[in-house]
């Protein structure tokens, strides 16, 4: 609250405490027999009805608007549900989506040790290749060593050709 509603609040207070201490000494002046202090009281029960009726309407009416407010808050809290299961969804989704990007990382990532070991197998090839074309003084024996080795690194291209298609 602000300073100047607290002032008007501390200034409302006072009056009605002095309304109050004040009252009876008035009415022992104005009316000093308890009969005429009895009728002039009696002359404002249809204003204390009056009053009291519509301080029961007020409450009725602050019923009514905290049940609107309750309604407005479970609508509210009704939307923020909403909201959450939107935001689990999708946050579900990223983590499927992460997980198939790790996946085609880890795919990729085997498929470059696989080609590299492609290359390496054809750069091997290629020198057994070029040593047996070569008359290099390289005997017969060698020779049949070399191509046997050939055969092998042919069957293991082969073979990583094939892994690669799965």
């Amino acid at each position: 609250m602000s300073k100047g509603k607290v002032i008007t609040f501390i200034v409302f207070l006072l009056v009605l405490i002095a309304i109050f201490a004040l009252y009876p000494i008035v009415l022992a002046r104005e009316y000093p027999d308890l009969t005429d202090r009895g009728t002039f009281g009696d002359s404002f029960g249809a204003l204390n009805a009056m009053i009291s009726g519509l301080a029961f309407a007020g409450i009725i009416y602050t019923i009514i608007l905290q049940q609107n407010q309750l309604k407005m808050q479970s609508e509210e809290l009704a939307l923020q549900r909403n909201e959450l299961e939107l935001t689990r969804k999708e946050l579900n989704r990223s983590a499927s989506a992460q997980e198939k990007s790790e996946q085609a990382l880890a795919k990729q990532a085997e498929n470059m040790e696989l080609s590299s070991k492609i290359s390496l197998y054809t750069a091997m090839l290629n020198s057994y290749a070029d040593l047996i074309s070569k008359d290099s003084g390289i005997n017969y024996q060698e020779k049949q060593r070399i191509r046997s080795k050939m055969k092998s690194l042919s069957a293991k291209l082969e073979e990583i050709g094939d892994e690669m298609i799965k």
